[in-house]
């Protein structure tokens, strides 16, 4: 005889085995939500500290440090400190190798504020030989320039010389047309070639009406040298030309108080400043570019004048 029922006889060991089994599968579930969430918050953890770090930088950089008495008292005092130095380097200033960009900016600080040492050094420069002559025509933009020795320097010079040299006489240089479709460009150029980009551009608004240096485009190309700025950590030539040559251009508002803050915290001892950063250099020195340069210090004193004498600078 077969006895029938309605059910099926349970096994204790199987229903054990399967508490057992759920036991560990919830157990190994919670430790993988307690893993991700450990993951989850060390990356929050990561991503937090960074941000802090980035915006404790980024205040480092961009933002005033000083008050407005502490700021004005530290630009009178940089200034003249940056005046000794040229009055105690005049021969390096003024030598065979004479910079003409840096006879440039002498002139606007002696333009600024009369002071004979700025005055002399310049008035040394136009007296003395220049080879090749149509240089002096950055400093003074009435100079006869000779329009064959100004195309026959053309093949020997880097872009940002022909950019200016261009510039300086645009009806009888004959600069390559792709060259100077390339000097109007708001968007190519970065680093040194957009600041020497603006340089040149001023120059060709000195010597001409060209309609197509407008204040639109100068601003443009300010406004991208300033987003520069404001990204780089450095303290270098460089980052002295941007400010320098904003502020040459007529847009103060686009320069950091800060910026000018971190190039008097860079001034050395000896009244000058140099190209040198944790090691790294923005240009080609000879000796050690520790030591003050006459272009690093020039540049930097004249974001001083600038500050001082031709905008408000508290």
């Amino acid at each position: 005889m077969v006895l029938r029922t309605g059910g099926t006889m349970s096994d204790p060991m199987a229903e054990q085995s399967a508490d057992v089994e759920g036991v560990e599968q919830e157990s190994a579930r919670r430790k993988r939500v307690f893993t991700r969430r450990r993951v989850i918050a060390a990356v929050l953890v990561v991503v937090v500290g960074v941000a802090v770090l980035l915006a404790a930088e980024y205040r480092h950089l961009n933002s005033a440090q000083m008050s407005n008495a502490q700021f004005q008292e530290a630009v009178d005092r940089a200034t003249e400190l940056g005046l000794g130095w040229v009055r105690n380097n005049r021969d390096q200033l003024i030598g065979e190798r004479a910079n003409v960009a840096l006879i440039f900016m002498l002139k606007d600080m002696h333009r600024l504020a009369p002071t004979p040492i700025m005055r002399g050094i310049v008035e040394d420069f136009r007296s003395r030989r220049a080879l090749p002559a149509f240089w002096k025509r950055v400093v003074d933009p009435s100079f006869p320039a000779s329009k064959w020795e100004m195309n026959a320097a053309l093949p020997d010079e880097i872009l940002d010389n022909r950019w200016l040299i261009y510039c300086l006489n645009p009806a009888e240089v004959a600069l390559k047309p792709a060259e100077v479709e390339s000097l109007f460009d708001t968007q190519r150029w970065t680093e040194r070639k957009l600041t020497h980009q603006l340089w040149a551009l001023w120059h060709l608004r000195l010597v001409s009406d060209d309609s197509r240096v407008t204040d639109e485009l100068l601003e443009q190309l300010c406004r991208r040298i300033t987003d520069e700025n404001i990204r780089d950590p450095r303290t270098l030539d460089m980052n002295y030309q941007r400010v320098a040559f904003t502020l040459m251009a007529c847009h103060p508002e686009m320069v950091r108080r800060r910026w000018i803050e971190r190039i008097i915290e860079q001034q050395r001892a000896d009244g000058g400043w140099n190209d040198w950063w944790w090691g790294l250099t923005s240009m080609h020195h000879k000796g050690d570019p520790r030591l003050s340069t006459a272009h690093a210090t020039v540049q930097a004193l004249w974001v001083l004048y600038q500050v001082r004498y031709a905008y408000e600078s508290g």
